[in-house]
């Protein structure tokens, strides 16, 4: 597998995902799947880059790290957006079933 195009190809992703949720701030399905690739984005590239860096180059780690942080916060904002959609928590169930079904 090529990781490189799969990383360009999940930055690619990401950034029409946040353009179709500025136009739709309250869009549950979005702000999760945003929640759901920025955080799988952090953990499968940036937290490598990271540990590539660990010993090499102490001043870019630490701005790759500053870097691989705002992804994880990014995650949990939009996760956050869709959680206050709710005004019911038992109905957050239905949504990520739905969400499942529509996956597969």
């Amino acid at each position: 597998p090529d990781l490189q195009l799969a990383e360009y190809g999940l930055a690619g992703n990401l950034k029409i995902l946040e353009v179709l949720q500025h136009q739709d701030p309250e869009n549950i399905t979005l702000n999760l799947f945003l929640a759901e690739a920025y955080s799988s984005y952090a953990l499968g590239f940036a937290e490598d880059k990271l540990e590539e860096l660990e010993f090499e180059d102490p001043e870019l780690r630490d701005i790759e790290r500053v870097r691989t942080i705002s992804f994880y916060m990014r995650a949990r904002n939009y996760a956050l957006n869709a959680l206050q959609q709710f005004d019911d928590f038992s109905k957050i169930d239905e949504n990520f079933v739905f969400l499942e079904k529509k996956r597969i």
